[in-house]
């Protein structure tokens, strides 16, 4: 073999070699065939070749190339490498994500649930998402907002307390004034029955020393008082009460109902009446026996001729017609 044709095969295997290390050191596998899909982006902000495309957390292969193509909407072309072994379904969306609160970029793959999947060199569909700092940008300009409506109401409130205070000033200080004078007098009226307060801290000071002193006999009271209470319990007081109760409506039942004495008299209206009747000629028999004793009541001393009590009697008789 000529020594042209060695140093040519020589230099192939180099080059077979070099592409090799280069794709295992890019995280590829050599021995492999890998599928291509292209995504389009309008900005690929922190994407570099050989950042991760994900699935679920998982790397399944890397961006292999970046191509940007001025005046189309989405410029930033990326193409991404998956292993064969991953089917990708063809409603699958690829989007940009942050790695971690500090990591880099990645390709997050959101997998669709279409039967079919995409061809190799297909283009895959796309979503923008923004990153960590412009989302935290926005919500701390929501937040800044928010305060700038709170800070707002608060300073009315309280440009209308100060308002509110400014124009009661005088009420205010009449009621500061009053409430000195109260506390003045208060102190006064303490200080005046300051003997009284101190006896009768002293005598519930003696009173507490005298229960402490007879808590046995407390003790016992209070156990009397529950003796007697249980033996109310065991008597069934209640219970007598409510018997005691229907007996008495039993009794009136029959007074109103029944043909008795008692009955008659509540239910026996012409009795009644003639009772009433009875009642106001008594009253005034009475009154007229008060007002003339004598035509009722005959007295002497040393006793009279039966023709001097026959003409009294007559005079009486002519009087009361």
């Amino acid at each position: 073999m000529k020594k042209e044709v060695k140093i040519g095969i020589f230099a192939v295997a180099i080059l077979l070699c070099s592409w090799a290390g280069v794709r295992f050191l890019s995280g590829l596998d050599v021995f492999s065939r890998n599928r291509t899909y292209y995504a389009r982006y309008e900005s690929a902000n922190g994407i570099q070749i050989a950042s991760p495309v994900m699935i679920h957390g998982v790397k399944v292969g890397q961006v292999s190339a970046i191509t940007l193509e001025p005046g189309r909407d989405k410029s930033v072309e990326l193409a991404l490498t998956v292993q064969r072994k991953y089917a990708i379904p063809e409603d699958s969306q690829a989007k940009i994500a942050s790695n971690g609160l500090l990591g880099g970029k990645v390709v997050e793959l959101e997998l669709g649930v279409s039967a079919d999947a995409l061809a190799n060199k297909a283009e895959i569909n796309t979503v923008e998402s923004g990153d960590l700092m412009s989302m935290a940008g926005g919500e701390l300009e929501d937040l800044k907002a928010k305060l700038n409506d709170v800070v707002s109401s608060v300073t009315a409130t309280l440009d209308g307390i100060n308002s509110l205070i400014e124009a009661n000033q005088r009420n205010i200080n009449g009621v500061m004034t009053h409430l000195d004078s109260m506390t003045g007098t208060l102190d006064d009226v303490l200080t005046g029955r300051k003997t009284e307060l101190q006896d009768l801290v002293a005598n519930l000071s003696k009173f507490s020393e005298a229960l402490g002193r007879n808590d046995e006999k407390v003790d016992s009271l209070l156990l009397n008082l529950s003796t007697i209470s249980g033996q109310f319990a065991e008597a069934d007081v209640a219970g007598t009460l409510q018997a005691t109760l229907e007996r008495l409506n039993a009794l009136l039942g029959e007074a109103a109902e029944g043909d008795g004495t008692v009955s008659k008299l509540l239910n026996d209206k012409e009795l009644y009446d003639n009772l009433a009747t009875a009642s106001a000629n008594l009253s005034s028999l009475l009154a007229d026996l008060e007002a003339n004793p004598k035509r009722y009541v005959h007295f002497s001393l040393f006793g009279r001729g039966s023709k001097a009590a026959e003409k009294e009697h007559a005079a009486a008789k002519a009087e009361q017609k």
